[in-house]
């Protein structure tokens, strides 16, 4: 099956990360930023590429700052965390003051660079992508476990599709020169649905991956 990654106990998984709940869970390391950042600020300078390939950031000539001040709270940063930056909390989830993931323009981003009052401000971070939105002083950085939703299929019937006219395939002749490329099109009428709720189940759990750094990437 698609991005299956293995069966335990005969349940076969199936890896998706859209579903991830980033940051969401237990905080390891929580930050304030000092001073109110926008759009083009905390990217890495342009000096400097990311993973030795990306450059993704501009020169602080042009009037961004290439890294975010901050005062830290709780726990530590590290480079290679894979942090959020957020305005909101909530605690309406099992986490005190946690992560809100309903919050439109918090930003997951990857900590490539920590200042040590030389190379930029002592404890300043900078991002693997420049900020894309204004974030007013006092808005968070945090670093937490990850909440990742697993959805058991216990058996079939769960999801069905009612069809209303059966799909019709059209193919057509080949377009290219070498006459090596087919299309075909399709139509019909169907819809899947939500069936037998009984045979679902979704299960949170906690857990993070090892940074770059510490997979040596």
């Amino acid at each position: 099956m698609n991005y299956e990654v293995g069966m335990y106990k005969n349940v076969r998984f199936i890896a998706d990360a859209r579903n991830v709940l980033w940051n969401c869970g237990d905080i390891q390391a929580r930050a304030t930023l000092d001073n109110a950042y926008g759009p083009g600020d905390g990217g890495a300078p342009h000096s400097m590429k990311v993973d030795g390939v990306y450059t993704v950031g501009q020169a602080a000539s042009t009037g961004v700052l290439n890294w975010i001040e901050n005062t830290v709270s709780t726990g530590t940063f590290a480079v290679g965390d894979l942090v959020t930056i957020h305005q909101n909390v909530t605690s309406d989830f099992g986490v005190t003051d946690g992560v809100d993931y309903r919050e439109g323009t918090a930003r997951r981003r990857r900590i490539v660079a920590i200042g040590d009052g030389t190379t930029g401000p002592a404890g300043a971070l900078t991002f693997d992508h420049p900020l894309f939105h204004n974030f007013p002083a006092g808005s968070y950085i945090t670093k937490a476990y990850d909440i990742h939703p697993s959805v058991f299929l216990a058996g079939p019937g769960g999801v069905v599709t009612g069809v209303g006219q059966p799909i019709e395939a059209f193919p057509m002749p080949p377009v290219d020169d070498m006459r090596a490329i087919w299309r075909f099109v399709w139509k019909g009428l169907f819809k899947t649905q939500l069936f037998m709720p009984e045979v679902f189940e979704v299960v949170y759990s906690g857990g993070t991956r090892p940074s770059r750094i510490a997979q040596g990437l």
